[in-house]
């Protein structure tokens, strides 16, 4: 494998972001979505949290020992900021990351560039592109939502700060495999468009039977296993001791999911 292959081919794929409509769309919607909330964000929204009675309504929502943790122990602005971002993770990835061999594919450009290239690194290429495009966003967001933290939240600036790089961290590595995820469906779907309708079927779907699954037969929680956000729990706990093994596990799915939609983009008619 060359390396410098790779190489360029993420570098067009990050200037392909500018001719791309998909693209672009998604990082105007991306903006703007995090805009309005960065606003009300750095508006105070988050520090009533911090306060007993905006804690004892997150305990509502989330367990009492976590509520504390993430509001009171923590800096309540950075922990708003983590749940939402983690919370909209598999959407805005399932968009971003859609396109990665399926225009390829569906142009039929790749009959051009496998004699130079070779499909690996064209399959690696590409979605070290997408990784780019989603990762790049998350840090520009995720430093925005430090400085607010850092201008409003009542906690000295090391706190701050170490807990944004852990904040950051933890987001960008459980974007990693649902990237992984979007690979499958492109290289299978050959459409960027289809590739996003279906993953988002797939993932609504077996959120929606995991419900069910879950009060009818509790023992069947395994199930949720089969996609990464079984682990946002864990992700987002103050016990270290989960979040490290949470975060091995997530490996495991991005191992897993990039080599079976290697699997496809190898053995598919370009």
């Amino acid at each position: 494998m060359n390396w410098q292959h790779v190489g360029v081919l993420v570098r067009y794929d990050l200037l392909y972001i500018v001719r791309s409509a998909t693209r672009l769309l998604f990082l105007v919607f991306y903006g703007l979505f995090w805009f309005w909330l960065l606003w009300k964000l750095g508006e105070g929204m988050a520090t009533w949290l911090a306060e007993p009675e905006g804690n004892l309504m997150a305990s509502w929502i989330l367990e009492k020992e976590l509520a504390r943790a993430l509001f009171l122990e923590r800096p309540a602005t950075l922990s708003a900021y983590f749940l939402i971002a983690m919370a909209m993770v598999p959407a805005f990835v399932i968009w971003g990351a859609s396109s990665q061999t399926a225009t390829d594919i569906k142009s039929r450009h790749l009959r051009f560039l496998i004699p130079r290239c070779g499909r690996f690194e064209i399959y690696l290429g590409r979605f070290l592109g997408a990784v780019l495009l989603i990762t790049l966003p998350e840090i520009v967001v995720g430093t925005i939502a430090t400085l607010i933290s850092v201008q409003i939240d009542n906690m000295d600036i090391a706190t701050v700060l170490v807990y944004a790089l852990h904040v950051n961290s933890i987001v960008i590595a459980y974007s990693l495999p649902y990237i992984a995820f979007m690979a499958i469906f492109s290289a299978w779907t050959a459409s960027a468009g289809l590739a996003v309708l279906v993953a988002m079927s797939i993932y609504f779907v077996f959120a929606m039977v995991m419900g069910v699954l879950t009060i009818r037969w509790p023992e069947s929680t395994w199930i949720g296993y089969l996609l990464p956000n079984a682990l946002k729990t864990q992700l987002i706990s103050p016990d270290g001791s989960l979040i490290l093994l949470a975060l091995a596990a997530l490996v495991m799915y991005l191992f897993i999911y990039f080599w079976v939609g290697w699997y496809i983009f190898r053995v598919r008619d370009l």
